[in-house]
């Protein structure tokens, strides 16, 4: 087995831990009375994804805001926008709450969204690898070995996670939606040292309610405040 096939198996190793919200935003998108994404947050996301510079975009609504939902809708079409351009996009939705592995091994919900997140990203990480590439110490066995979804394997993926993005095609796109569920006591230096690797990316962070995380580590010209937008005027992005 080559080193790309045996990481990829690697990583398809991780899905019990891989709890992605998605499908949930999929469904509220269908329903009978789906969500209209007003113009102006439409034309936020169009700006963002024509950049050519790595922007990075946080895109901010308060807790029970009427256009709080539409934002994950707004995220998921936009990864579904640059998906259909055939560029790379990691997507990750968190979820608020109900992550099934979290309880046997004594995680709080807002832990188990950090691994989640992170063992997700390696996954997709993995995918984009490409036909040959060399050994690495952080790529080895033994290392997603230790991916057993306690907080005390976040040190370890958040490596993994590094020694991949030097060997993945640049220009790949980020969208992460619901971070505000994400980052426990222990949990939350190692999203911020996650947030600080994606800096060299291009990432779109979507939150419904107050994000500490974020607040501390995007600057204020990287924000976009979404509760001033009208919701009912439909835009696509």
């Amino acid at each position: 087995m080559d080193n790309r096939s045996q990481i990829q198996q690697q990583a398809e190793a991780l899905t019990q831990y891989i709890e992605d919200g998605e499908a949930e935003v999929q469904r509220a998108g269908l329903s009978r009375k789906p969500l209209e994404i007003p113009r102006e947050l439409s034309a936020e996301f169009e700006r963002w994804i024509t950049r050519r510079r790595p922007p990075l975009m946080w895109v901010q609504a308060p807790s029970f805001s009427p256009i709080g939902p539409a934002l994950s809708q707004a995220a998921l079409r936009a990864k579904e926008s640059i998906v259909g351009t055939g560029t790379p996009c990691i997507t990750f939705f968190c979820k608020s709450r109900f992550y099934s592995f979290a309880g046997r091994l004594g995680l709080l919900d807002k832990d188990a969204a950090v691994v989640s997140l992170l063992y997700s990203t390696i996954r997709q990480l993995a995918g984009l690898l490409p036909a040959t590439l060399p050994s690495s110490p952080d790529l080895d066995p033994a290392q997603f070995a230790a991916l057993n979804g306690t907080l005390h394997s976040l040190p370890t993926a958040l490596n993994i996670i590094m020694a991949l993005l030097v060997h993945t095609q640049p220009g790949i796109s980020w969208i992460i939606d619901g971070l505000q569920h994400a980052g426990g006591t222990y949990s939350t230096p190692y999203l911020h040292q996650f947030i600080h690797i994606l800096r060299r990316c291009k990432v779109c962070f979507t939150t419904d309610g107050q994000c500490a995380v974020l607040d501390r580590t995007v600057a204020f010209r990287e924000r976009v405040d979404a509760s001033s937008f009208v919701q009912g005027r439909g835009g696509r992005v």
